[in-house]
């Protein structure tokens, strides 16, 4: 998700429960069976060369967390972190010490995955990513101040990067996804393990305190909805739901047009339908997201905010 320019809101010098014992029992075995093995998870030994090279371990990594999502914003971050959120152990959090790490590690996936007019079947490479970044009047460093991926999508990247190079930081990535069993390695590539997993990230950005920490809880929580929407399916079928029916053709077109100013590749419905939810469900900010940035006024946003927590029948709370 682009939280683009809306650093400056936060700060002027810038460039301008669960249900009851059973539900955290059920929480905490799954998070076990998820982050309990070390190591590069399934590697087959019938794997190809060029997937078993990418497959370099990464002496250095940090030690897995299960925490609160108000308790990971307000922990600013001095090197590279790494969380599962406590109330959906199938998420995994990236949470980096400035934004210029979090570029370098994902900036890539991000021009593959989301980027209106980049290309859908090859990678470009680290010129090719600023350019095209640059071109389309963003900083490469704030690009994305949040990201959010499913584990197909991180499979695809990497088996299509494999051939032509990873950098250092998309190798420490791929290491984590890995130990982590979010990806496997097998003959074809890497795959997805199974359940369903995502992958969301944020950073340090590097303003006042509190400024930072409010900024972060609002990423934060953007990108949890993004967790929420690839890790499960009923939540999923009703974000669907709201855009087919709880919307009409014309509000249908206000969000399309929001969300291709911001960059998106408004050509893939999934992506449509899930920055949707994560922006009108879960972005409180104006500056981030509000009646004017889709051309609405305030009566007419919150009834559409009413709609979609009647189509998910109450917004998840993080």
């Amino acid at each position: 998700m682009p939280f683009r320019s809306v650093i400056s809101s936060f700060w002027p010098e810038r460039a301008r429960k669960g249900r009851g014992r059973f539900a955290a029992l059920l929480a905490a075995l799954c998070t076990l069976a998820l982050v309990g093995g070390a190591g590069h998870g399934e590697v087959s030994p019938a794997a190809s060369p060029a997937t078993r090279a990418a497959v370099a371990p990464s002496p250095d990594l940090p030690g897995l967390v299960v925490a609160k999502a108000d308790d990971i914003a307000r922990r600013i971050p001095r090197h590279l972190a790494l969380y599962r959120p406590a109330h959906n152990p199938r998420v995994l959090i990236l949470d980096f010490p400035d934004l210029a790490a979090q570029a370098r590690t994902l900036n890539r996936i991000a021009v593959l995955a989301e980027m209106k007019g980049a290309p859908r079947d090859q990678v470009p490479n680290d010129a090719e990513i600023r350019r095209l970044i640059a071109d389309a009047g963003q900083s490469y460093d704030q690009f994305y101040l949040g990201h959010d991926y499913d584990a197909a999508t991180l499979a695809r990247f990497f088996n299509l990067a494999r051939g032509g190079g990873l950098s250092a930081e998309e190798r420490r990535l791929l290491d984590i996804l890995l130990r982590s069993r979010v990806l496997r390695v097998t003959e074809a590539g890497f795959v997805a393990q199974r359940p369903d997993q995502a992958l969301i990230s944020l950073a340090a950005t590097g303003g006042p305190t509190d400024a930072d920490i409010a900024l972060r809880r609002e990423i934060l929580r953007h990108e949890l909805a993004h967790g929420e929407f690839f890790t499960h399916l009923f939540y999923r079928a009703a974000c669907d739901g709201f855009w087919h029916r709880g919307l009409n053709g014309y509000q249908r077109g206000l969000f399309l047009r929001f969300l291709d100013r911001a960059g998106y590749d408004i050509g893939n419905p999934a992506l449509v339908i899930n920055e949707v939810q994560a922006y009108l469900g879960f972005s409180e900010d104006p500056e981030v997201f509000g009646a004017d940035a889709l051309g609405v006024d305030d009566i007419a946003l919150a009834e559409l905010k009413q709609r979609l927590d009647a189509a998910m029948h109450g917004r998840p709370a993080f």
